[in-house]
């Protein structure tokens, strides 16, 4: 379905659909004009929604949020079910601009940025199913096209009203939007559940090399049967344990200079300092790994675990083993122990600095016996994530065909029509 700026109606829409253009649906709402010194604890202010909350070609990323305690008008706070559109990108594929978030439940009183704008929808049209709209490839192409700039886009925000939407009536809205976000709430119970997972092994490594109480040769936990305890450097140890620098455990490796425009369709996640970024058809290193932030975002809350063969990218270490049964030992103790937290102003993660870093190192057989118990845990976190990426691919080839009528859908309220 042609969408542009200049078109009066959407070309094969069902007959009982109508063009209308988004300025007769939504009004716009600016958000605040910030000042980076009024940015806060969460204890002093609001939460603020800004750009980094928004995901590539959108949904909402909750690690973006910071807090706010400048001046903020009433219409600049947001509720649950609130949409967001970007206009400013520093992508280089333009993948931000336009792109639509919707405000979940959060904790406390939200307000968002300048780089933001809401839409305060009318009666005509439901929410949920604007916001799908808006992440159709038609929506997605017209937001690009209206984003101006090279290095920093910014989108003709005025423009926007002009973008054509297909509508329904409310009843197929609704059961449209229902279907979408059927799928939706099925991703984030997986990563619920992800969540929970992790927090077991967590809870397990815990027990096992924090407390101290793995099990003995008899299966009692170690520290509270009478285990032999020495002395060390970095505090008491159980017996046979060493202390020694990170770097007789595990090195970290650079990551690959390789640009967005070099990179190829493919299947090979492809990891930054902030995470997963894309994809590429060629594998760098070998699965398991751990890819940690090492220029621009750092720190133990820039570790991240791949199950699967991946492309490290240049602002990232990986980690280097000869033994793959101590990645997921390693992984969970980078998480949990402070030797990333560099304290400098200066987002830049010294390898000298972390491979020089003492660490209490158990035996190499504890460690493989702890892989064992954990394994299967990981695995159902591979399995939620290899599920949670096929339902969004079946919602992304969805989302095109319901919004332009070539799949209907039955109606939630029959009597509504």
């Amino acid at each position: 379905m042609g969408l542009d700026s200049n078109d009066k109606k959407i070309d094969s829409l069902p007959e009982d659909w109508k063009t209308v253009r988004l300025g007769d649906l939504a009004q716009i709402v600016r958000g605040v004009s910030y000042r980076s010194e009024n940015y806060c604890s969460e204890i002093d202010g609001f939460i603020f929604i800004n750009l980094k909350c928004v995901g590539r070609n959108g949904g909402f990323r909750k690690d973006g949020i910071k807090y706010y305690k400048g001046t903020i008008k009433q219409n600049q706070f947001v509720s649950k079910g609130d949409i967001l559109i970007a206009n400013t990108d520093l992508t280089q594929n333009r993948e931000v601009i336009g792109a639509p978030i919707e405000v979940p439940l959060l904790d406390k009183k939200a307000c968002f940025s300048l780089d933001l704008t809401k839409l305060v929808t009318t009666s005509i049209i439901e929410r949920r199913f604007l916001y799908y709209y808006l992440l159709s490839p038609s929506a997605r192409n017209f937001m690009i096209n209206n984003g101006n700039g090279t290095t920093v886009v910014h989108l003709a925000v005025s423009n926007v009203l002009n973008l054509l939407v297909p509508l329904p009536l409310l009843p197929e809205q609704r059961s449209i939007a229902k279907i979408l976000s059927d799928l939706d709430s099925k991703i984030e119970l997986n990563q619920k559940m992800n969540k929970t997972l992790e927090a077991i092994a967590q809870a397990i490594f815990k027990h096992w090399f924090i407390d101290f109480e793995f099990p003995n040769e008899e299966g009692k936990p170690y520290r509270s049967s009478g285990g032999e305890m020495v002395d060390s450097e970095l505090g008491i140890i159980p017996k046979g344990w060493r202390v020694d620098n990170a770097v007789n455990l595990f090195k970290l490796e650079y990551g690959w200079h390789l640009p967005e425009w070099n990179r190829k369709n493919g299947n090979i996640p492809v990891f930054g300092s902030g995470g997963h970024v894309g994809f590429h058809d060629k594998l760098f290193v070998n699965g398991p790994g751990i890819i940690i932030g090492r220029a621009g975002k750092i720190g133990n809350n820039s570790i991240y675990y791949s199950d699967v063969a991946f492309c490290p990218l240049e602002t990232t270490y990986y980690v280097s083993v000869s033994n793959n049964k101590l990645i997921r030992y390693i992984y969970i103790m980078l998480r949990k122990v402070p030797m990333l937290n560099t304290g400098s102003s200066v987002p830049n993660l010294s390898r000298e600095s972390v491979h020089n870093t003492k660490i209490v190192i158990p035996k190499i057989e504890l460690i493989e016996k702890f892989d064992d118990n954990i394994k299967q845990l990981f695995d159902l976190i591979e399995n939620n994530k290899n599920q949670s990426q096929i339902l969004s691919d079946i919602r992304d080839l969805l989302i095109p065909k319901l919004m332009s009528g070539k799949i209907r859908v039955p109606l939630e309220d029959k009597d509504a029509q």
